[in-house]
């Protein structure tokens, strides 16, 4: 699920009491009826993994009083609908006080369909949603009724975070759909659909809302199931992911790290006694400052001037890295991107930044910016604390992903941006900005230099 919500831009995380009357809350979602669809379409393990969750959290210290249910088939629970889940969001905002944490977690079906333009695009031009109980398509206009998109969920976020809480958010969801899967074995679901499975109907005026642009959450911690393209499995009735996070977590868990370590060791081993070939089990995905510890404040990660690493290995097969220069007045000049000093170029010229993936597999992706002095500063992940994963695209299919500058002369000297690509590990933790560290294999980079006279 690349970035399900990359943009998605949805993001969480999940951190701690910071004074001594700091609280801890929960927002437990499990969709496991769709009301207006077939049921062949509805999953069972939703509401088992949202009973478990709750019975991990009592031992982490969240009670019942400050845990906020919305799923079917879970007794004394609200139903999920859209209207629902958001509302207990919103309702949650004004409880929280500086140093509370919070958990939210979703387990159901996911989709992705057209994005609008906004301020984070997706490298695919798609949004991803969260299909709540009441999913369905306008009759007339097409459009997906029920379904909380990934900027509503960041947008309720932010409102958290602004509070000055802490957000752990967990996903064991899908936000591709696929319809070329073989039929399962008796006992195993795929969570993700496609827009066009879903049944039409003339649903209310759904929910209206202008998103604000995403903001930067470099305090929070993520955990996906799968990547943006994938699906995850349940088995049984309950979610794959969910099992694994579960066996992992105690209260002796140290940090995130190490309980992401952890449920993808729980995660592979589970994988492999399931009937399905190893090349279809997703990569869970875990964005955030991992090395904060669980239940504790995360810090923003400062970005030091990244080294060029010698020799950088070729571009992965099936990617392109191009760059689009335009000076003021003139046309604009494409090129593949290598290492290459620009030399002096008039204030006002633009570069556009543009990767094309048609390799068929996931790449881990760095740009910063190296300003004249300072630090260094991130440019993809688009947003700090986001996976630096790019999904995976082919041939008919590409994952596209680029990003426009306009260069101002501020008198302070030369600056650069350095880009670097690999393939990305299946289930993988992150890798860090410089990918060039000892999980995975090594980059392909390339450092553009320039300096701007007004």
């Amino acid at each position: 699920m690349q970035r399900w919500m990359h943009s998605l831009v949805v993001v969480m995380a999940a951190l701690a009491s910071a004074t001594a009357h700091a609280e801890r809350y929960a927002v437990l979602v499990g969709v496991s009826e769709l009301a207006h669809q077939p049921r062949s379409l509805w999953l069972d393990g939703p509401r088992h993994d949202v009973a478990a969750v709750q019975a991990t959290l009592a031992a982490q210290g969240i009670t019942a009083a400050r845990t906020t249910v919305l799923a079917d088939g879970v007794a004394g629970a609200t139903l999920p609908t859209q209207a629902a889940i958001l509302q207990a969001m919103d309702a949650l905002t004004p409880r929280l006080v500086a140093g509370d944490s919070v958990l939210l977690y979703w387990s159901g079906h996911g989709v992705r369909n057209p994005a609008p333009r906004k301020a984070s695009q997706e490298p695919d031009g798609l949004d991803e949603y969260l299909l709540a109980r009441d999913a369905q398509v306008h009759r007339r206009t097409g459009a997906l009724h029920g379904a909380v998109r990934d900027a509503a969920l960041g947008a309720r976020i932010d409102a958290w975070q602004a509070r000055g809480a802490q957000v752990f958010a967990v996903f064991d969801t899908c936000h591709a759909a696929s319809s070329t899967r073989t039929a399962a074995p008796a006992g195993l679901r795929w969570r993700g659909l496609q827009t066009s499975q879903l049944g039409s109907g003339n649903p209310p005026t759904g929910l209206a809302e202008v998103l604000p642009a995403p903001r930067h959450r470099p305090a929070s911690v993520v955990f996906y199931a799968s990547e943006s393209h994938q699906r995850t499995p349940e088995w049984k009735g309950a979610g794959l992911f969910t099992q694994a996070l579960l066996a992992a977590w105690t209260p002796a868990t140290p940090s995130y790290r190490a309980l992401a370590t952890t449920t993808l060791q729980h995660y592979q081993r589970l994988a492999a006694t399931l009937p399905m070939a190893r090349s279809v089990w997703p990569s869970p995905l875990f964005e955030g400052n991992l090395d904060a510890p669980l239940w504790g404040r995360s810090t923003a990660p400062t970005t030091a001037p990244l080294a060029d690493a010698k020799p950088s290995m070729p571009l992965p097969s099936g990617v392109q890295a191009q760059l689009t220069l335009q000076r003021p007045g003139q046309p604009p000049q494409e090129r593949a991107i290598t290492s290459t000093d620009l030399g002096t170029l008039p204030a006002g010229t633009t570069l556009l930044v543009r990767i094309r993936n048609t390799s068929g597999h996931s790449l881990d992706m760095a740009l910063t910016h190296q300003p004249a002095t300072g630090p260094a500063q991130v440019v993809y992940p688009a947003l700090l604390g986001d996976s630096n994963r790019l999904e995976a695209g082919d041939p008919n299919n590409p994952a596209l992903w680029q990003q426009g500058f306009t260069l101002t002369d501020d008198g302070a000297g030369p600056e650069s941006l350095l880009l670097r690509l690999a393939p990305a590990q299946p289930q993988s933790l992150p890798r860090n900005l410089g990918l060039d560290d000892t999980k995975g294999p090594a980059p392909w980079q390339a450092r553009i230099r320039w300096q701007v006279k007004g």
